[in-house]
């Protein structure tokens, strides 16, 4: 008896050729390429996690990033909303983020809004320029 094997991958094929984000994923999958909407590049960098209208922190490792996005590691958090400002320690700006996927104490997020830091005047964002200013290497925490 013979058994063939086959080499292809298996996919829905309701995606392959469709217009739109689905069917181009699709194609990327196929192709071997990455389906995300830019690259991501290994870090380990200290960020803040900032969230509620108490504007609790949490100290964070940020261990890839992208212009869209970026791996968090936190220890977990009993109450983390959906959406929370991420703080680079490295300059004044502000990432408000969206939780994407979660797995023990890594987080993906989506970049929503970016905020410069420096010079701002919304009472919330001068409140976010003071927690970064207290969490920034000093060199930096004079602007």
């Amino acid at each position: 008896m013979t058994v063939q094997v086959s080499t292809t991958i298996n996919r829905p094929s309701t995606l392959h050729g469709q217009t739109g984000p689905m069917g181009a994923v699709a194609d990327r999958w196929e192709s071997g390429e990455d389906a995300r909407r830019s690259v991501r590049h290994r870090t380990f960098l200290g960020a803040t996690i900032v969230h509620g209208d108490e504007m609790l922190t949490q100290a964070c490792s940020v261990r890839d990033w992208s212009d869209h996005g970026a791996k968090l590691e936190a220890p977990p958090l009993p109450v983390l909303p959906p959406t929370f400002w991420l703080l680079d320690r490295r300059s004044p700006v502000a990432l408000e983020c969206r939780i994407v996927w979660r797995r023990e104490a890594l987080l993906g997020v989506e970049f929503t809004d970016r905020r410069d830091l420096a010079g701002a005047t919304n009472p919330r964002l001068v409140l976010l320029h003071d927690i970064w200013k207290e969490n920034a290497p000093r060199a930096w925490s004079v602007r």
